[in-house]
């Protein structure tokens, strides 16, 4: 037990070093922690940009980009006058991205375009809607 209690000041001595060491070294770096006007992950959510741009979510379903489904926050009910549009001139596969994508929008708007995707020609709109 003695042995124990006399090692202890030199146990105690290289800890305290070790972090002294690395309290200096993070001090010379001159790297500053991020803060929430540098880092936009930190803001609040109400202040993050929450949807892209219409006419850029109807150019990713027009080119059949399914991974707009992928992200809550791409689509809005902003977007069903855009997405509307697809519907009018898309292929089928592209009509049925359009339905999807008014579906996770939501809104008045995109449940009205919606209940009239289910008289479309295509079975696969018809059933997406």
């Amino acid at each position: 037990m003695n042995r124990t209690l006399a090692t202890l000041p030199a146990v105690l001595a290289a800890a305290l070093t070790l972090t002294l060491g690395a309290c200096e070294q993070q001090a010379t770096t001159n790297e500053t922690p991020p803060t929430r006007e540098t880092d936009p992950s930190r803001q609040p959510e109400e202040a993050r940009p929450m949807t892209a741009p219409t006419a850029q979510i109807a150019d990713r379903i027009k080119a059949n980009d399914w991974s707009v489904l992928d992200d809550p926050s791409a689509v809005t009910p902003d977007h069903a006058p855009a997405i509307a549009t697809v519907l009018e001139t898309g292929d089928d596969q592209t009509r049925e991205l359009a339905v999807l994508a008014l579906e996770k929008a939501g809104g008045a708007e995109a449940k009205a375009t919606l209940y009239k995707s289910l008289d479309d020609e295509a079975d696969m709109v018809r059933a997406a809607a």
